[in-house]
Protein backbone atom coordinates (compact mmCIF):
# COMPACT_ATOMS: atom_id res chain seq x y z
CA UNK A 1 0.00 0.00 0.00
CA UNK A 2 1.28 3.44 -0.88
CA UNK A 3 1.81 5.85 2.04
CA UNK A 4 1.97 9.62 1.83
CA UNK A 5 3.10 11.82 4.71
CA UNK A 6 2.74 15.60 4.93
CA UNK A 7 4.44 17.69 7.55
CA UNK A 8 4.25 21.17 6.04
CA UNK A 9 2.23 24.00 7.51
CA UNK A 10 0.33 24.37 4.23
CA UNK A 11 -0.33 21.30 2.12
CA UNK A 12 -1.60 21.75 -1.43
CA UNK A 13 -2.01 18.59 -3.52
CA UNK A 14 -4.36 18.31 -6.47
CA UNK A 15 -5.64 14.80 -5.79
CA UNK A 16 -4.75 11.69 -3.81
CA UNK A 17 -6.28 8.46 -5.09
CA UNK A 18 -5.59 4.71 -5.19
CA UNK A 19 -5.25 2.59 -2.04
CA UNK A 20 -3.08 4.65 0.23
CA UNK A 21 -2.65 5.80 3.79
CA UNK A 22 -2.12 9.52 4.02
CA UNK A 23 -0.61 10.81 7.24
CA UNK A 24 -0.87 14.52 7.98
CA UNK A 25 1.48 15.34 10.82
CA UNK A 26 2.35 19.06 10.95
CA UNK A 27 3.69 19.13 14.52
CA UNK A 28 2.43 20.33 17.87
CA UNK A 29 0.14 23.35 17.50
CA UNK A 30 1.03 23.94 13.84
CA UNK A 31 -1.94 24.92 11.66
CA UNK A 32 -2.16 23.11 8.32
CA UNK A 33 -4.62 23.75 5.47
CA UNK A 34 -5.04 20.71 3.19
CA UNK A 35 -6.73 21.48 -0.15
CA UNK A 36 -6.26 18.05 -1.73
CA UNK A 37 -9.24 16.07 -3.01
CA UNK A 38 -9.10 12.55 -1.61
CA UNK A 39 -10.72 9.73 -3.59
CA UNK A 40 -10.78 5.93 -3.68
CA UNK A 41 -9.91 3.71 -0.70
CA UNK A 42 -7.64 6.29 0.90
CA UNK A 43 -7.18 6.24 4.69
CA UNK A 44 -6.35 9.52 6.45
CA UNK A 45 -4.32 9.62 9.66
CA UNK A 46 -4.34 13.03 11.35
CA UNK A 47 -1.49 13.64 13.83
CA UNK A 48 0.32 10.37 14.41
CA UNK A 49 1.11 10.89 18.10
CA UNK A 50 -1.26 10.26 21.01
CA UNK A 51 -0.68 13.86 22.16
CA UNK A 52 0.80 17.05 20.79
CA UNK A 53 -0.72 17.14 17.33
CA UNK A 54 -1.35 20.06 15.03
CA UNK A 55 -4.53 21.80 13.84
CA UNK A 56 -5.41 20.30 10.46
CA UNK A 57 -8.13 21.66 8.14
CA UNK A 58 -9.48 19.52 5.30
CA UNK A 59 -10.48 22.31 2.94
CA UNK A 60 -11.69 20.46 -0.17
CA UNK A 61 -15.47 19.81 -0.04
CA UNK A 62 -15.38 17.38 -2.98
CA UNK A 63 -13.51 14.46 -1.41
CA UNK A 64 -15.11 11.03 -1.97
CA UNK A 65 -12.61 8.69 -0.31
CA UNK A 66 -14.08 5.61 1.37
CA UNK A 67 -11.33 4.78 3.85
CA UNK A 68 -11.29 5.62 7.53
CA UNK A 69 -10.26 8.96 9.01
CA UNK A 70 -8.27 8.74 12.25
CA UNK A 71 -7.69 11.74 14.53
CA UNK A 72 -5.09 10.66 17.09
CA UNK A 73 -4.60 14.02 18.79
CA UNK A 74 -4.69 17.75 18.15
CA UNK A 75 -7.59 19.12 16.09
CA UNK A 76 -9.20 18.14 12.79
CA UNK A 77 -11.30 20.92 11.22
CA UNK A 78 -13.96 19.87 8.69
CA UNK A 79 -15.77 22.82 7.07
CA UNK A 80 -19.41 22.79 6.05
CA UNK A 81 -20.33 19.81 3.90
CA UNK A 82 -23.46 18.10 2.60
CA UNK A 83 -23.09 14.35 2.12
CA UNK A 84 -26.48 14.03 0.44
CA UNK A 85 -25.35 16.46 -2.27
CA UNK A 86 -21.93 14.89 -2.66
CA UNK A 87 -20.05 17.63 -0.85
CA UNK A 88 -17.82 16.54 2.00
CA UNK A 89 -14.22 17.10 2.97
CA UNK A 90 -14.14 13.98 5.15
CA UNK A 91 -15.78 11.40 2.89
CA UNK A 92 -19.07 9.63 3.47
CA UNK A 93 -18.53 5.88 3.69
CA UNK A 94 -15.54 5.18 5.91
CA UNK A 95 -15.56 5.44 9.70
CA UNK A 96 -14.23 8.41 11.65
CA UNK A 97 -12.00 7.25 14.50
CA UNK A 98 -11.29 9.77 17.26
CA UNK A 99 -8.46 9.72 19.76
CA UNK A 100 -7.79 12.18 22.55
CA UNK A 101 -8.23 15.23 20.35
CA UNK A 102 -10.87 17.56 18.90
CA UNK A 103 -13.09 17.23 15.85
CA UNK A 104 -14.36 20.67 14.80
CA UNK A 105 -17.01 20.16 12.16
CA UNK A 106 -20.13 21.60 10.57
CA UNK A 107 -22.63 20.44 7.96
CA UNK A 108 -23.29 16.68 7.83
CA UNK A 109 -21.22 13.68 8.88
CA UNK A 110 -22.59 10.51 7.30
CA UNK A 111 -19.98 8.11 8.65
CA UNK A 112 -19.94 6.05 11.83
CA UNK A 113 -17.94 7.89 14.49
CA UNK A 114 -16.04 5.87 17.09
CA UNK A 115 -12.88 6.05 19.19
CA UNK A 116 -9.81 3.91 19.66
CA UNK A 117 -8.47 4.05 23.20
CA UNK A 118 -9.39 1.59 25.91
CA UNK A 119 -9.67 2.21 29.66
CA UNK A 120 -8.45 5.74 30.36
CA UNK A 121 -8.91 8.30 33.11
CA UNK A 122 -7.37 11.14 31.09
CA UNK A 123 -8.35 10.72 27.43
CA UNK A 124 -11.33 12.65 26.08
CA UNK A 125 -12.99 12.90 22.70
CA UNK A 126 -13.96 16.52 22.01
CA UNK A 127 -16.60 17.62 19.51
CA UNK A 128 -16.36 21.36 18.75
CA UNK A 129 -19.43 22.75 16.93
CA UNK A 130 -19.38 26.44 16.06
CA UNK A 131 -22.62 26.55 14.05
CA UNK A 132 -24.57 23.38 13.06
CA UNK A 133 -23.59 19.74 12.64
CA UNK A 134 -25.69 16.67 11.77
CA UNK A 135 -24.34 13.22 12.68
CA UNK A 136 -26.58 10.90 10.68
CA UNK A 137 -24.93 7.58 11.51
CA UNK A 138 -23.92 5.98 14.81
CA UNK A 139 -21.62 7.62 17.35
CA UNK A 140 -19.97 4.88 19.40
CA UNK A 141 -17.53 5.90 22.11
CA UNK A 142 -15.91 2.87 23.70
CA UNK A 143 -14.01 4.58 26.52
CA UNK A 144 -12.89 7.89 27.95
CA UNK A 145 -14.77 11.16 28.31
CA UNK A 146 -17.08 12.81 25.75
CA UNK A 147 -17.03 16.62 25.68
CA UNK A 148 -19.09 18.86 23.42
CA UNK A 149 -17.87 22.47 23.14
CA UNK A 150 -18.66 25.44 20.92
CA UNK A 151 -21.85 27.57 20.78
CA UNK A 152 -23.42 25.62 17.90
CA UNK A 153 -25.95 22.79 17.76
CA UNK A 154 -25.19 19.15 17.01
CA UNK A 155 -27.97 16.73 15.98
CA UNK A 156 -27.64 12.97 16.46
CA UNK A 157 -29.99 10.73 14.46
CA UNK A 158 -28.12 7.41 14.37
CA UNK A 159 -29.67 4.13 15.47
CA UNK A 160 -27.31 3.76 18.47
CA UNK A 161 -25.10 6.31 20.16
CA UNK A 162 -22.77 5.89 23.15
CA UNK A 163 -21.41 9.04 24.77
CA UNK A 164 -18.75 8.76 27.43
CA UNK A 165 -17.27 5.30 27.39
CA UNK A 166 -20.33 3.19 28.14
CA UNK A 167 -18.81 0.13 26.48
CA UNK A 168 -15.73 0.19 28.74
CA UNK A 169 -17.06 0.87 32.22
CA UNK A 170 -13.79 0.19 34.02
CA UNK A 171 -12.39 3.66 33.44
CA UNK A 172 -11.39 5.76 36.43
CA UNK A 173 -13.67 8.58 37.53
CA UNK A 174 -13.00 11.95 35.91
CA UNK A 175 -13.73 13.58 39.26
CA UNK A 176 -11.71 16.78 39.09
CA UNK A 177 -14.00 19.11 40.99
CA UNK A 178 -14.15 22.90 41.32
CA UNK A 179 -11.86 23.39 38.33
CA UNK A 180 -12.33 25.15 35.04
CA UNK A 181 -12.43 22.93 31.95
CA UNK A 182 -9.09 23.65 30.27
CA UNK A 183 -7.74 22.33 26.96
CA UNK A 184 -4.30 22.32 25.47
CA UNK A 185 -3.91 25.02 22.81
CA UNK A 186 -3.88 22.46 19.99
CA UNK A 187 -7.17 20.84 21.09
CA UNK A 188 -5.77 17.86 22.95
CA UNK A 189 -7.84 16.37 25.77
CA UNK A 190 -8.48 18.70 28.72
CA UNK A 191 -5.87 19.06 31.38
CA UNK A 192 -8.33 20.06 34.12
CA UNK A 193 -12.02 20.31 34.87
CA UNK A 194 -13.10 16.88 33.69
CA UNK A 195 -16.15 16.05 35.78
CA UNK A 196 -17.95 13.03 34.45
CA UNK A 197 -17.90 10.85 31.39
CA UNK A 198 -20.39 12.99 29.46
CA UNK A 199 -19.92 16.75 29.47
CA UNK A 200 -22.07 19.06 27.35
CA UNK A 201 -19.97 22.12 28.06
CA UNK A 202 -21.53 24.67 25.72
CA UNK A 203 -24.18 25.09 23.02
CA UNK A 204 -26.96 22.61 22.22
CA UNK A 205 -27.06 18.87 21.64
CA UNK A 206 -30.22 17.36 20.10
CA UNK A 207 -31.11 13.65 20.25
CA UNK A 208 -33.60 12.86 17.50
CA UNK A 209 -34.18 9.15 18.15
CA UNK A 210 -32.44 5.80 18.39
CA UNK A 211 -30.92 4.12 21.44
CA UNK A 212 -28.60 6.46 23.35
CA UNK A 213 -26.41 5.81 26.39
CA UNK A 214 -24.72 8.59 28.37
CA UNK A 215 -21.72 8.06 30.64
CA UNK A 216 -20.73 4.96 32.55
CA UNK A 217 -21.36 3.46 35.98
CA UNK A 218 -18.59 5.36 37.76
CA UNK A 219 -18.76 8.91 36.38
CA UNK A 220 -21.21 11.77 36.68
CA UNK A 221 -22.58 13.64 33.67
CA UNK A 222 -22.89 17.40 33.22
CA UNK A 223 -24.95 19.76 31.07
CA UNK A 224 -23.17 23.10 31.38
CA UNK A 225 -19.87 23.43 33.18
CA UNK A 226 -17.16 25.93 34.11
CA UNK A 227 -15.53 26.63 30.77
CA UNK A 228 -14.42 30.26 30.68
CA UNK A 229 -13.50 33.09 32.98
CA UNK A 230 -16.00 34.78 35.25
CA UNK A 231 -18.06 37.27 33.26
CA UNK A 232 -18.17 35.20 30.07
CA UNK A 233 -19.78 31.92 31.15
CA UNK A 234 -21.73 29.95 28.54
CA UNK A 235 -24.88 27.86 28.85
CA UNK A 236 -25.64 24.39 27.46
CA UNK A 237 -28.89 22.61 26.57
CA UNK A 238 -29.53 18.90 26.03
CA UNK A 239 -32.73 18.44 24.01
CA UNK A 240 -34.20 14.95 23.71
CA UNK A 241 -36.83 14.60 20.99
CA UNK A 242 -37.22 10.83 20.83
CA UNK A 243 -35.70 7.41 21.23
CA UNK A 244 -34.59 5.54 24.35
CA UNK A 245 -32.08 7.49 26.43
CA UNK A 246 -30.21 5.98 29.37
CA UNK A 247 -27.99 7.85 31.84
CA UNK A 248 -25.79 5.41 33.73
CA UNK A 249 -25.17 7.84 36.58
CA UNK A 250 -26.45 11.17 37.90
CA UNK A 251 -26.77 14.06 35.50
CA UNK A 252 -26.28 17.63 36.67
CA UNK A 253 -27.73 20.48 34.60
CA UNK A 254 -25.80 23.60 35.51
CA UNK A 255 -22.81 21.86 37.10
CA UNK A 256 -20.19 24.52 37.95
CA UNK A 257 -21.92 26.70 35.37
CA UNK A 258 -22.51 30.38 36.13
CA UNK A 259 -20.82 32.43 38.82
CA UNK A 260 -22.11 35.58 40.47
CA UNK A 261 -22.05 38.52 38.06
CA UNK A 262 -21.34 36.45 34.96
CA UNK A 263 -24.25 37.91 33.01
CA UNK A 264 -25.11 41.06 34.86
CA UNK A 265 -26.66 39.18 37.75
CA UNK A 266 -29.10 37.20 35.61
CA UNK A 267 -27.16 33.96 35.82
CA UNK A 268 -26.64 31.23 33.23
CA UNK A 269 -29.42 28.84 32.13
CA UNK A 270 -28.26 25.34 31.31
CA UNK A 271 -30.66 22.44 31.29
CA UNK A 272 -32.45 19.41 29.90
CA UNK A 273 -35.46 19.68 27.59
CA UNK A 274 -37.47 16.52 26.86
CA UNK A 275 -40.09 16.71 24.10
CA UNK A 276 -40.41 13.00 23.27
CA UNK A 277 -39.01 9.53 23.82
CA UNK A 278 -38.05 7.86 27.08
CA UNK A 279 -35.36 9.12 29.46
CA UNK A 280 -34.13 7.13 32.45
CA UNK A 281 -31.21 6.98 34.84
CA UNK A 282 -30.62 3.38 33.85
CA UNK A 283 -31.51 1.61 37.07
CA UNK A 284 -34.69 0.64 38.87
CA UNK A 285 -32.84 0.35 42.19
CA UNK A 286 -32.63 4.12 42.65
CA UNK A 287 -28.84 4.32 42.79
CA UNK A 288 -28.80 7.45 40.65
CA UNK A 289 -30.80 10.67 40.39
CA UNK A 290 -31.09 13.76 38.27
CA UNK A 291 -30.08 16.97 40.02
CA UNK A 292 -29.84 20.71 39.42
CA UNK A 293 -26.31 21.89 40.09
CA UNK A 294 -23.48 20.11 41.89
CA UNK A 295 -20.20 20.78 43.72
CA UNK A 296 -19.27 23.80 45.79
CA UNK A 297 -18.17 27.01 44.12
CA UNK A 298 -14.40 27.61 44.16
CA UNK A 299 -12.98 29.58 47.05
CA UNK A 300 -13.94 33.26 46.88
CA UNK A 301 -16.64 32.68 44.25
CA UNK A 302 -20.39 32.06 44.39
CA UNK A 303 -23.02 30.73 42.01
CA UNK A 304 -25.66 32.71 40.15
CA UNK A 305 -27.02 29.98 37.90
CA UNK A 306 -30.51 28.95 36.79
CA UNK A 307 -30.54 25.32 35.60
CA UNK A 308 -33.80 23.89 34.27
CA UNK A 309 -35.54 20.57 33.67
CA UNK A 310 -38.35 20.88 31.12
CA UNK A 311 -40.54 17.94 30.11
CA UNK A 312 -43.23 18.76 27.53
CA UNK A 313 -43.49 15.31 25.95
CA UNK A 314 -42.23 11.78 26.42
CA UNK A 315 -41.49 10.11 29.75
CA UNK A 316 -38.69 10.73 32.27
CA UNK A 317 -37.94 8.02 34.82
CA UNK A 318 -35.67 8.76 37.80
CA UNK A 319 -35.05 5.92 40.20
CA UNK A 320 -34.57 8.05 43.29
CA UNK A 321 -34.57 11.86 43.71
CA UNK A 322 -34.83 14.91 41.50
CA UNK A 323 -32.86 17.49 43.44
CA UNK A 324 -33.57 21.17 42.78
CA UNK A 325 -31.32 23.99 44.00
CA UNK A 326 -28.48 21.68 44.88
CA UNK A 327 -26.12 24.44 46.08
CA UNK A 328 -26.34 28.06 47.29
CA UNK A 329 -27.12 30.34 44.34
CA UNK A 330 -28.37 27.46 42.18
CA UNK A 331 -31.97 28.47 41.37
CA UNK A 332 -33.72 25.65 39.55
CA UNK A 333 -36.89 25.60 37.45
CA UNK A 334 -38.69 22.35 36.68
CA UNK A 335 -41.68 22.27 34.32
CA UNK A 336 -43.90 19.33 33.36
CA UNK A 337 -46.53 20.18 30.74
CA UNK A 338 -48.02 19.16 27.40
CA UNK A 339 -48.00 15.37 27.23
CA UNK A 340 -44.90 15.07 29.39
CA UNK A 341 -44.72 12.59 32.27
CA UNK A 342 -42.15 12.38 35.07
CA UNK A 343 -41.60 9.68 37.70
CA UNK A 344 -39.15 10.18 40.59
CA UNK A 345 -39.10 7.17 42.91
CA UNK A 346 -38.35 8.97 46.19
CA UNK A 347 -38.86 12.73 46.04
CA UNK A 348 -38.67 16.10 44.36
CA UNK A 349 -36.49 17.95 46.87
CA UNK A 350 -35.09 21.48 47.04
CA UNK A 351 -31.98 22.69 48.85
CA UNK A 352 -30.16 19.40 49.29
CA UNK A 353 -26.75 21.05 49.15
CA UNK A 354 -27.66 24.24 51.04
CA UNK A 355 -29.23 27.65 50.47
CA UNK A 356 -30.03 30.32 49.74
CA UNK A 357 -31.76 29.47 46.49
CA UNK A 358 -35.20 29.81 44.88
CA UNK A 359 -36.81 26.91 43.04
CA UNK A 360 -40.04 26.57 41.05
CA UNK A 361 -41.91 23.35 40.21
CA UNK A 362 -44.85 23.73 37.81
CA UNK A 363 -47.15 20.98 36.51
CA UNK A 364 -49.79 22.05 33.97
CA UNK A 365 -51.39 21.39 30.59
CA UNK A 366 -51.88 17.58 30.83
CA UNK A 367 -48.44 17.11 32.36
CA UNK A 368 -48.18 14.31 34.96
CA UNK A 369 -45.76 14.01 37.88
CA UNK A 370 -45.49 11.04 40.25
CA UNK A 371 -43.13 10.91 43.22
CA UNK A 372 -42.96 9.93 46.88
CA UNK A 373 -43.14 13.44 48.31
CA UNK A 374 -42.33 17.05 47.39
CA UNK A 375 -40.62 19.57 49.62
CA UNK A 376 -37.50 21.24 50.95
CA UNK A 377 -34.65 19.20 52.36
CA UNK A 378 -33.47 19.46 55.96
CA UNK A 379 -29.86 19.56 54.73
CA UNK A 380 -30.54 22.84 52.96
CA UNK A 381 -30.63 25.10 56.01
CA UNK A 382 -32.15 28.58 55.90
CA UNK A 383 -32.98 30.51 52.75
CA UNK A 384 -34.35 27.69 50.58
CA UNK A 385 -37.54 28.61 48.68
CA UNK A 386 -39.77 26.18 46.78
CA UNK A 387 -42.85 27.26 44.80
CA UNK A 388 -45.17 24.40 43.79
CA UNK A 389 -47.74 25.20 41.09
CA UNK A 390 -50.37 22.64 40.07
CA UNK A 391 -52.25 24.40 37.30
CA UNK A 392 -55.05 23.64 34.85
CA UNK A 393 -55.05 19.99 33.70
CA UNK A 394 -51.78 19.27 35.52
CA UNK A 395 -51.71 16.12 37.65
CA UNK A 396 -49.51 15.36 40.65
CA UNK A 397 -49.43 12.10 42.59
CA UNK A 398 -47.49 11.67 45.84
CA UNK A 399 -47.18 7.99 46.76
CA UNK A 400 -46.11 8.56 50.37
CA UNK A 401 -49.16 8.39 52.68
CA UNK A 402 -48.06 11.23 54.94
CA UNK A 403 -46.58 13.75 54.84
CA UNK A 404 -46.52 14.24 51.08
CA UNK A 405 -45.64 17.95 51.07
CA UNK A 406 -42.73 18.66 53.40
CA UNK A 407 -41.11 21.82 54.67
CA UNK A 408 -38.29 22.47 57.12
CA UNK A 409 -37.94 25.27 59.65
CA UNK A 410 -36.25 28.30 58.13
CA UNK A 411 -37.24 27.26 54.61
CA UNK A 412 -40.23 28.47 52.59
CA UNK A 413 -42.76 26.41 50.64
CA UNK A 414 -45.47 28.13 48.59
CA UNK A 415 -48.20 26.15 46.85
CA UNK A 416 -50.76 27.22 44.24
CA UNK A 417 -53.61 24.88 43.28
CA UNK A 418 -55.43 26.30 40.28
CA UNK A 419 -57.27 23.83 38.07
CA UNK A 420 -55.03 20.79 38.57
CA UNK A 421 -55.49 17.40 40.22
CA UNK A 422 -53.66 16.27 43.35
CA UNK A 423 -53.53 12.67 44.58
CA UNK A 424 -51.94 11.36 47.75
CA UNK A 425 -50.74 7.82 48.26
CA UNK A 426 -53.95 6.44 49.74
CA UNK A 427 -56.47 8.67 47.96
CA UNK A 428 -57.77 9.81 51.37
CA UNK A 429 -58.69 13.37 52.27
CA UNK A 430 -58.85 12.47 55.98
CA UNK A 431 -55.10 11.99 56.46
CA UNK A 432 -54.32 14.10 59.52
CA UNK A 433 -51.11 15.87 58.49
CA UNK A 434 -50.59 17.14 54.99
CA UNK A 435 -48.12 20.03 55.19
CA UNK A 436 -45.75 19.87 58.20
CA UNK A 437 -42.96 22.40 58.51
CA UNK A 438 -42.76 25.96 57.22
CA UNK A 439 -45.54 26.70 54.74
CA UNK A 440 -45.63 30.34 53.71
CA UNK A 441 -48.73 30.20 51.55
CA UNK A 442 -51.29 27.79 50.19
CA UNK A 443 -53.43 29.42 47.51
CA UNK A 444 -56.40 28.02 45.65
CA UNK A 445 -57.01 29.80 42.36
CA UNK A 446 -60.31 30.64 40.71
CA UNK A 447 -60.34 27.30 38.86
CA UNK A 448 -60.19 25.39 42.15
CA UNK A 449 -58.63 21.93 42.24
CA UNK A 450 -59.45 18.23 42.37
CA UNK A 451 -58.21 16.16 45.29
CA UNK A 452 -58.09 12.40 45.01
CA UNK A 453 -59.94 12.09 41.73
CA UNK A 454 -63.62 12.23 40.85
CA UNK A 455 -64.78 10.81 44.19
CA UNK A 456 -63.12 13.63 46.15
CA UNK A 457 -64.43 16.76 44.45
CA UNK A 458 -67.11 18.23 46.73
CA UNK A 459 -66.58 21.70 48.14
CA UNK A 460 -66.75 20.36 51.69
CA UNK A 461 -63.94 17.88 51.01
CA UNK A 462 -61.80 20.61 49.47
CA UNK A 463 -62.34 22.81 52.54
CA UNK A 464 -61.56 19.87 54.81
CA UNK A 465 -58.34 19.20 52.91
CA UNK A 466 -57.15 22.79 53.34
CA UNK A 467 -58.20 23.20 56.97
CA UNK A 468 -56.15 20.18 58.00
CA UNK A 469 -52.98 21.74 56.62
CA UNK A 470 -50.95 24.24 58.59
CA UNK A 471 -51.31 28.04 58.31
CA UNK A 472 -51.64 29.41 54.79
CA UNK A 473 -52.10 32.82 53.30
CA UNK A 474 -55.49 32.52 51.60
CA UNK A 475 -58.01 30.77 53.80
CA UNK A 476 -60.89 30.42 51.31
CA UNK A 477 -60.98 28.44 48.07
CA UNK A 478 -61.44 30.65 45.04
CA UNK A 479 -59.18 33.49 46.21
CA UNK A 480 -56.21 33.55 43.82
Amino acid sequence: MRRVTWSAAVAVVASVAMAATVTINPGNGVETNVTARFTGATDLAINSGATGGGIVTLANPLSTYTGKTTVNSGTLVVPDGDVAKGRSAIGAAGPIVLGAGTLRASGTLGAVVTNTYANSSTAATVLDVQDELHVTNDFVQKAGCFIKTGPGTVYFSGARNYFGGEQDKTGANFAQTSQKLTFNANGDAPTAGRRGAFILAEGTMVIEGGYNVFGNDSCYNSVGTWTVDEGTEKSAVLEIRGGTNVFNKCIFPGHMNGFLGTTGGEGVRSGIRVTGGVVSNGTTSGESAFAGGNQNAPSGMSFDTHPFIEVTGGFMYVGKNIQLGNKPGVNTTMTVSGDGEVYAGTSIGAGYGGGPNTNVLTVSGNGKLTTGYIGTRSEGGAGVFLDINILEHGEVTCTTKTPFIRGTSGQTVNMLLDGGTFYNGVNDENTTTYFPGTFASLRVGTRGFTFGGVTKTTQHQKDNFIQKSIAYTNTHPGEA
